[in-house]
């Protein structure tokens, strides 16, 4: 049983594919679902193996891991090199829901940290830090597009 909003869904063998599996949001979302075995089968996508590693550890099988980057499909969609949307379209087989928790990966920038130690130490709030992203990587530059190539895969 799940109680989303104090609504009460009651799914039994339901499959999910959660796309961005491996970043934060994502492995929360696959720790739900497998809290929830009798219930839902989880097909996690990945960037990385390294991210793959922390999904099986906390007990999502291997056979049930897709690497892929779905935001590199989604640049490629459209273009003659549709083969990158076939890990997608792998993972998407036979799946009753999809859960998109992509996003793109934020960097630090270290010298914005310099105001946010001074301001600890001065006691100021509301000094934050800031981040950037690899050219292309930008969350607006992922989310759409890699949102909109997974739900036509969707779809298919």
């Amino acid at each position: 049983q799940l109680k989303p909003n104090n609504l009460e869904v009651v799914v039994h063998g339901m499959q999910v594919v959660v796309s961005g599996a491996g970043g934060r949001t994502g492995q929360l979302v696959v720790k739900k679902l497998l809290e929830q075995n009798d219930n839902f089968s989880v097909i996690a996508t990945v960037r990385s193996k390294g991210s793959a590693g922390k999904l099986t550890s906390a007990g999502l099988p291997e056979s049930n891991l897709v690497e892929f980057d779905l935001a590199a499909a989604a640049a490629a969609a459209g273009s003659a090199s549709n083969a990158a949307a076939a890990g997608l379209t792998a993972a998407l087989q036979g799946a009753d829901a999809l859960v998109i928790a992509t996003s793109g990966v934020p960097q630090i920038k270290y010298l914005s940290l310099i105001p946010v130690i001074l301001a600890k130490i001065t006691g100021k709030e509301g000094v934050r830090p800031e981040f950037s992203w690899k050219q292309g990587q930008q969350p607006e530059q992922v989310r759409r597009p890699a949102w909109r190539l997974s739900v036509t895969m969707f779809k298919l």
